[in-house]
């Protein structure tokens, strides 16, 4: 019973305003917002004034003493010790000069 007089309640008031579903969506208007347009990746390279390079540059990690050549991710590059290292980024010169293909990794 007291649900029933509260809703009727409402209901009066709001006809007393005049307020209706219809005049509320009809009154509606969204804010004025600034589009915000952004650059491109293309766009914004330009502008910060550099360019990415086409193809990362692959360096080759061969071992002086075993005469063989790795991929920087093998495991047997990373285990190369300190003064034992080249770093070549040609894999033709390293043929050139005696260097094999690891057989894991397949440079």
């Amino acid at each position: 019973m007291k649900r029933v007089r509260v809703i009727t309640t409402l209901l009066f008031l709001l006809l007393l305003c005049g307020c209706t579903s219809e005049n509320v969506k009809k009154s509606f208007t969204p804010p004025d917002t600034p589009v915000i347009t952004y650059p491109s990746i293309e766009e914004s390279e330009t502008l910060n004034g550099y360019r990415k390079t086409e193809t990362p540059v692959t360096v080759y990690y061969a071992n002086i003493k075993s005469k063989k050549y790795h991929r920087p991710e093998c495991t047997y590059a990373k285990k190369i010790a300190e003064g034992q290292v080249r770093l070549e980024k040609d894999k033709e010169v390293l043929a050139k000069d005696g260097y094999l293909p690891c057989l894991i990794c397949h440079p």
